[in-house]
């Protein structure tokens, strides 16, 4: 992400789906977003996940095993090869809300 400018950077905490279909406990991390792509950073581990790949993205409702964990949040749903994976977000009221206008117009920006 050197060459592209973030349009969100923000600590929170999220539950990343695996490739054999388990989820993590959530974890702090930063949200970081461009206009490309969303990243993942925790201390031992990187996830990017291109915009293009983003098929849905629903406020306020987590998988129902994470709903007693997460309180302000979002899930993104995105291919990954072949398979669909999710990405539960909580970040504060006021900080979900922005990252999730901010999500909202990079996804709507030059598709139909």
């Amino acid at each position: 992400m050197s060459e592209e400018k973030p349009v969100a950077d923000f600590t929170g905490r999220f539950a990343l789906e695996r490739a054999n279909g388990a989820r993590p406990e959530p974890t702090r991390g930063r949200v970081i977003m461009s206009r490309q792509r969303l990243v993942f950073v925790t201390a031992d581990r990187r996830t990017t996940v291109p915009l293009s790949r983003v098929v849905d993205v629903v406020a306020g409702q987590v998988p129902n095993d994470l709903q007693d964990l997460f309180d302000d949040s979002l899930t993104i749903a995105y291919r990954d090869g072949s398979a669909t994976r999710t990405a539960a977000v909580e970040g504060a009221g006021d900080t979900i809300d922005r990252f999730m206008t901010v999500l909202f117009r990079a996804l709507l920006t030059g598709r139909d």
